[in-house]
């Protein structure tokens, strides 16, 4: 994917195309290989989330993937004995998810308007989903009203890493007047932990991951010559999951917050 990055209204920020739109993610969908990602889901891999996942997510009560995509976190964790529902706006990858998984907990609906009762949900997890919104922390209100006091959020965004930081203090972006185009915002850790707080939220704890891609994004030419050594597989992925190279480098944030119980 093609993108650019700018500074949009005090923000960070990919441009490509918009990514508010269902038609985006319809096409993006389109080509996934659902029977590959079951069979991954299926073995129990979930990636960078496994550790965080297992540690603070509920047992034996409502999880909700927010924004699930194709539901493979949704299929990995009921391998896991968690009780979890998935809610995507996007109708045909769920049709089409159906057909290999029939009897998949997946929801069409819009995450700003959950079709769920007030303090029902245990857990919400959101990955890579708000940053897309022109208003990402909208997105997360109707969050709030759907989680139990003592419910878990687990939000992963884009961030503003050092290196992000210093490329905006050497004035390295862009600045764009409009918004045309936009794909997702990049926030900034002071942001994320004022909206929270502001939402009622207590952040238990954060970590960036996803280094490769953070570098990728800065250094395409180093990104090209890492693509091309042996094992490069093996190596991005190393370089994704490594919580050591995240404050630096890391394209997203993680943060495990708790609603407040009053």
């Amino acid at each position: 994917m093609n993108r650019e990055t700018c500074l949009y209204q005090g923000h960070l920020a990919h441009f490509t195309h918009r990514a508010d739109v269902k038609d985006a993610w319809e096409k993006r969908w389109q080509s996934a290989d659902l029977k590959q990602m079951y069979r991954w889901a299926d073995s129990g891999a979930l990636g960078v989330y496994r550790r965080s996942f297992l540690k603070y997510l509920p047992r034996d009560e409502l999880i909700v993937e927010a924004g699930c995509g194709t539901g493979r976190y949704v299929r990995a964790l009921i391998g896991y004995d968690y009780k979890v529902v998935g809610i995507e706006w996007e109708y045909q990858i769920i049709r089409r998810a159906k057909q290999v998984w029939p009897s998949a907990p997946l929801i069409c609906g819009d995450v700003r308007h959950f079709p769920l009762p007030d303090k029902s949900v245990a857990a919400v997890i959101s990955l890579g989903v708000i940053e897309h919104f022109e208003e990402p922390w909208q997105v997360l209100q109707d969050t709030v009203r759907i989680l139990q006091p003592g419910g878990f959020l687990y939000l992963v965004v884009p961030y503003v890493n050092r290196l992000r930081r210093l490329q905006i203090a050497r004035g390295k972006y862009p600045e764009r007047t409009s918004g045309a185009g936009i794909y997702q915002y990049l926030l900034s850790d002071s942001e994320i932990c004022s909206a929270l707080q502001m939402m009622g939220f207590v952040v238990k704890t954060s970590f960036s991951t996803s280094a490769f891609a953070g570098l990728n994004d800065e250094f395409p030419r180093i990104g090209n010559f890492i693509k091309k050594l042996p094992h490069a597989h093996r190596l991005i992925n190393g370089l994704n999951k490594l919580r050591l190279l995240g404050p630096l480098f890391g394209h997203v944030v993680h943060y495990i917050a708790e609603k407040r119980l009053s």
